[in-house]
């Protein structure tokens, strides 16, 4: 049986190495990309079935990069999620809107 694939998606080094560790010890296959742009590649020839991105990116932010992925005609359904320290409830609507599935704040809790 194939490893979930996921992708993450963080322009903070320090903060994609800790999510790249965290998830390879929990199992996953994990690939790793700096921006929205790179990530965009990165999906039309891995096929991820989870995205963990940064709302605040260079260049694209995660909402618009999750409305690319969801535009995307794809093999499968893949998972988003967008990690952020914006707490204000508008932000939420916002991403779930671009086709978000779920958020987590940071600082990320690995138990949540």
């Amino acid at each position: 049986m194939e490893k979930f694939k996921v992708l993450v998606v963080e322009d903070n080094q320090t903060t994609q190495l800790l999510l790249v560790t965290v998830l390879r010890s929990w199992g996953y296959n994990v690939l790793a990309t700096d921006t929205a742009e790179q990530a965009v590649d990165t999906v039309m020839r891995e096929l991820p079935n989870i995205i963990i991105t940064d709302w605040m990116l260079p260049g694209m932010n995660g909402p618009t990069l999750c409305e690319k992925v969801r535009k995307l005609e794809l093999q499968h359904y893949i998972y988003m999620i967008i990690v952020t320290a914006l707490s204000d409830v508008s932000n939420v609507v916002t991403g779930l809107e671009a086709g978000a599935d779920d958020f987590l704040r940071k600082p990320v809790n690995f138990s949540e």
